[in-house]
């Protein structure tokens, strides 16, 4: 069976919960994981006896319920020059464990360890919703929703070999051809 690396991103449970989901399946299935995660969403795969790196978390800071998208975009930029060594240390760790595949939630510092030793990577997530479907904006949202794909974007490959959404939607495919 395969040996996969799991990576998840720590901002709130809803990523914690899928990747439980999709954990439990994949160890039924036989197969062997390691999780890289921080934060709650370490800690929570931590207590269930998962092996779990730990890795710095870039979170949003929130107001009201509410992105404060500014701060939370120079909190994120500081965070990663001041772990910029994290990817390299990771992609050490990595080999060592000689991983088949990398399967990562939104998490973005085990994307550059998995390109760093030639991993092949497969984006399981809801924001990439964003950037590879087609749906309509209302004009007052043209400003947020293009700096939200421009955040996903930047976390996430552009055009990854394999990606899937989670979505309680269904807006038509931004490449169908890729399917």
């Amino acid at each position: 069976m395969a040996r996969i690396v799991y990576a998840l991103t720590s901002q709130g449970r809803g990523h914690s919960s899928r990747v439980t989901a999709m954990a439990e399946e994949l160890e039924a299935r036989g197969h062997t994981l390691l999780f890289c995660a921080g934060g709650e969403a370490g800690a929570l795969l931590g207590e269930s006896g998962r092996e779990v790196i730990e890795l710095p978390v870039l979170r949003h800071r929130m107001r009201n319920n509410e992105i404060e998208l500014w701060t939370s975009l120079a909190l994120m930029g500081i965070k990663t020059l001041e772990t910029r060594g994290a990817a390299p240390a990771l992609a050490e760790q990595l080999a060592g464990w000689r991983p088949d595949l990398l399967i990562t939630d939104f998490e973005s510092y085990s994307i550059r360890a998995a390109r760093k030793i030639g991993l092949p990577l497969m984006c399981f997530n809801h924001q990439q919703v964003l950037t590879h479907t087609r749906y309509t904006i209302p004009r007052r949202y043209a400003w947020d929703a293009w700096v939200a794909r421009l955040v996903v974007d930047t976390a996430m490959p552009r055009k990854p070999a394999h990606v899937l959404i989670s979505s309680f939607f269904f807006p038509p495919l931004r490449w169908p051809e890729r399917t």
